[in-house]
């Protein structure tokens, strides 16, 4: 059971960038600035999708520029533990295959 609890630290640092993010940054300084994969972060931004928190990616040559949409508020939300066990289950876990993010 406990297994169920193992998270990627990485995930959650790309999670907290993308919360606070207030103006654009190209992926891939993102991803060495963070020590992580470029598709950590696509898979961060899928996940906010699902809580309808958007950010706009731009192709510009061969970098990928991401932003919050001037609208996006942050949000906070109170769980309690069955909500957040059940929340749990949308985390990514170890050996998850890679997103199909383009």
């Amino acid at each position: 059971m406990l297994e169920n609890f193992s998270y990627e630290k990485s995930f959650w640092k790309v999670l907290t960038y993308l919360d606070n993010l207030e103006e654009e940054i190209m992926v891939e300084d993102l991803a060495i600035l963070l020590g992580v994969e470029k598709d950590l972060i696509f898979r961060g931004i899928q996940f906010f999708e699902r809580f309808n928190i958007e950010y706009k990616c731009e192709k510009k040559g061969s970098k990928t520029i991401i932003y919050p949409y001037p609208s996006q508020i942050n949000m906070s939300v109170s769980l309690s533990l069955t909500e957040w066990l059940s929340l749990e289950n949308y985390l990514p876990k170890d050996g998850c295959a890679s997103s199909g993010f383009t």
